[in-house]
């Protein structure tokens, strides 16, 4: 089967601000009730030798969790997969164990406003071709990206989800990435999400 990229969301306490969380998959819709490997990043507080000063730095919080066992866990986005079936899940997940927390170059005022959401926004736009998941010009700038999955995320927290059987067979709350953003998205849809104006009608 080929890898599926899918974005995790969850409350974060403030109405319309989510944490991401990035899994891949060969199996299809994760489940929410096994442990599953997932990536993100989060911000660590570190003081000095002396106490006096503490700075916040972001830091790789990879791990296998159970989307479940959070109260705040909303539902997920699933993207198309990967259009390159030679794509394993081994080849995104070696990646992503080596992706570092912030790219290198960044300015100032884009360090001060970096997110977990924008770590993935780059990871997908960087890597993404490579997997098999290349966007349409449009979609190749990391705010139009960013923007888009952003009013999915909103929709999961007003209602607008399909219910889709994860790989346990559990119903599991999902947002279809459009297809047409996607290059060869459409040919590479699972039949269960329907087509592409359904999911612009939410």
């Amino acid at each position: 089967m080929a890898v599926q990229l899918f974005i995790a969301f969850y409350s974060t306490g403030n109405k319309r601000r989510y944490h991401w969380s990035l899994i891949p998959s060969s199996t299809g819709v994760p489940s929410m009730r096994r442990r599953i490997k997932l990536y993100e990043i989060c911000k660590e507080r570190w003081a000095n030798d002396a106490g006096t000063t503490v700075t916040e730095h972001w830091v790789c919080a990879n791990g296998d969790k159970i989307l479940g066992a959070s109260r705040r866990f909303m539902g997920m986005l699933a993207f198309p997969p990967c259009v390159d079936e030679t794509t394993t899940l081994t080849d995104v997940q070696d990646i992503l164990e080596i992706m570092p927390p912030m790219p290198h170059g960044l300015s100032e005022d884009e360090q001060q406003t970096w997110t977990c959401a924008k770590w993935i926004v780059d990871i997908l736009l960087d890597k993404g071709p490579i997997w098999g998941l290349d966007f349409v010009d449009r979609m190749r700038e990391l705010d139009n990206l960013y923007w888009e999955i952003y009013k999915l995320a909103w929709r999961l927290e007003e209602g607008g989800w399909q219910d889709i059987a994860a790989e346990d067979g559990a119903k599991l709350r999902c947002v279809p990435f459009p297809t047409r953003f996607v290059v060869g998205g459409q040919a590479s849809l699972p039949p269960e999400w329907g087509s592409d104006s359904d999911s612009d009608a939410w």
